[in-house]
């Protein structure tokens, strides 16, 4: 699997994440909030047909979930702007009136168009962000006092800061998610691109990118640097006996194996197939012929159990090394220690 396929994949595991995480949050917060108008409308004004209203909004937002539980979250984010449109809209001409600001909620409707709907064409986001338009002009403008409840000026005036602070922490907060999530895309993406998928260790394309800084290191401050290659003997016959995911598990128990032998500071890479590299950083050449000696004991020790035969592993060895004396490239200790094997 190519980096573009990964980055598909990644792409739309975060996408749908986020989405879920976004809606599952805005209609928890819709259940709440309505049923605290309810009650509040219920106790203090005695509105029952306000507070039945609320009632019915917090019971539309639950309703979000069974969007969410089927997998369906582009009807899930259509559902919730038309209950919290209607919500506001209404609210604001026949309950609580444009001085409280609720109508300024419409203004994060470009947020949830990005976040939830990003991927519908222009048009249709265009026409969502038309209509939110003209249902805050709607709430604003328009006015019934039928219905409206007895709300002091100075109350309605906590109410429109309130909801204007409201406003403002969900704009900030969605720029903060945005950036936490387009970082941890980032993050996810480079792993996938340096480090191999089966066995989780560093691939080829980082011992390009970051090992060969290594000898630039040793060669300017004159430390050695050594490196061992070893690939697993008849690895392509297990496979063609036991099948891949058999050879999977031999890949695996070998790289279990070799960790426990190195460093911190050694670098486990896998280079092909079957085979696989130790960086050595400031490591001698008598050590290096020690360590060789302990991979190989190790590696040379692992079974593979299945129902009906046990796999013995075993490995081809080779090593280079250099120093500031006789500097190579990291093509070069590769390809020394492959010869070697």
């Amino acid at each position: 699997m190519n980096s573009i396929q990964h980055s598909e994949i990644l792409s739309a595991k975060l996408g749908k994440h986020y989405r879920e995480k976004i809606l599952v949050s805005i209609s928890l917060i819709g259940m709440l909030v309505s049923s605290a108008y309810a009650a509040l409308l219920w106790t203090q004004y005695e509105m029952l047909l306000s507070s039945a209203t609320d009632i019915i909004y917090a019971l539309c937002y639950a309703g979000t979930f069974h969007w969410i539980k089927r997998n369906k979250l582009k009807a899930a984010a259509y559902w919730i702007v038309l209950i919290t449109s209607l919500q506001v809209t209404l609210g604001s001409i026949f309950f609580v009136g444009a001085e409280t600001g609720f109508q300024l909620y419409f203004l994060t409707l470009p947020v949830v168009v990005h976040f939830l709907l990003n991927e519908e064409s222009t048009l249709r986001k265009f026409a969502l962000l038309l209509y939110g338009c003209l249902c805050f002009i709607a709430g604003h403008i328009f006015r019934n006092e039928s219905f409206m409840a007895p709300i002091p000026v100075d109350l309605a005036q906590g109410i429109f800061i309130g909801n204007a602070l409201i406003i403002f922490a969900i704009i900030v907060s969605a720029v903060k998610f945005f950036s936490d999530e387009v970082l941890s895309a980032y993050k996810e993406q480079n792993k996938l691109v340096l480090t191999d998928e089966l066995t989780g260790i560093a691939n080829l394309r980082f011992i390009e990118q970051y090992a060969s800084k290594l000898l630039l290191q040793a060669d300017r401050y004159g430390h050695p640097i050594s490196l061992i290659y070893f690939n697993i003997n008849y690895f392509q016959k297990i496979n063609d006996e036991y099948g891949q995911k058999v050879g999977d598990r031999c890949l695996a128990a070998v790289v279990n194996g070799v960790n426990k032998d190195i460093r911190g500071a050694d670098i486990l890479a896998r280079v092909g197939g079957d085979e696989f590299v130790v960086i050595l950083p400031e490591t001698s050449l008598s050590d290096t012929k020690v360590l060789l000696a302990r991979l190989a004991e190790t590696i040379n020790s692992i079974t593979v159990k299945l129902e009906l035969n046990t796999i013995n592993i075993s490995a081809s060895f080779g090593f280079s090394y250099c120093d500031s004396s006789n500097m190579m490239s990291m093509d070069q200790l590769i390809k020394e220690a492959r010869q070697g094997s």
